[in-house]
């Protein structure tokens, strides 16, 4: 349902933004001199009315508002996908944004043992969380162990700070060097 709403939402500020730029874009056309204002019989008297001063002001005011429809419907399409719901009621929901986890299961993933690095994305499924990692190891560990830890602490961790299941979770893991430095510790 919510799906729904949001690809209706965003149909209607679209439409909306194509309407009103097909109106400017008319209105211009009328201003400008290509199109005869007397050949719309329904719209003599508001043609009538306006200068071509007027109608380009006018059109170009909903060609403005039209970009900023169309503006406003991308922003929030980016938006939410920055963002999770964990829960709603009546009272309020409780929402987590995507920077949020990525941090968490960064600094979980660094903890275990071989991980010198992680990256993570999460998804939300109908059955829980779709949970994609990409982890740098070091050579000295062993990949079945330390891909099997990191999936264990990821996945637990997603499940404790979230309170939804984790229904997917995929590792890949890359070998990386230790630095001398590193190496001394």
């Amino acid at each position: 349902m919510r799906l729904f709403l949001d690809i209706t939402r965003r149909l209607v500020a679209l439409s909306g933004a194509v309407s009103l730029m097909g109106a400017g874009a008319w209105g211009l056309s009328i201003s400008a001199g290509v199109r005869s204002a007397p050949e719309l019989a329904v719209l003599r008297a508001l043609v009538a009315s306006f200068t071509p001063l007027g109608w380009a002001a006018v059109s170009g005011g909903a060609v403005v508002v039209g970009f900023t429809l169309g503006a406003l419907a991308v922003s929030v399409a980016r938006e939410e996908r920055g963002w999770h719901l964990l829960s709603r009621s009546e009272a309020g929901s409780i929402a987590v944004s995507d920077a949020t986890l990525r941090a968490l299961l960064g600094r979980v993933g660094g903890s275990v043992d071989g991980v010198s690095a992680v990256r993570a994305r999460v998804r939300m499924g109908r059955e829980g969380w779709d949970l994609r990692c990409h982890a740098e190891c070091w050579t000295d560990a062993q990949l079945h162990q330390t891909g099997g830890a990191l999936k264990e602490a990821l996945s637990a961790a997603l499940e404790l700070h979230t309170g939804l299941p984790v229904h997917r979770a995929d590792v890949t893991l890359t070998y990386v060097r230790k630095s001398a430095a590193e190496r001394v510790h």
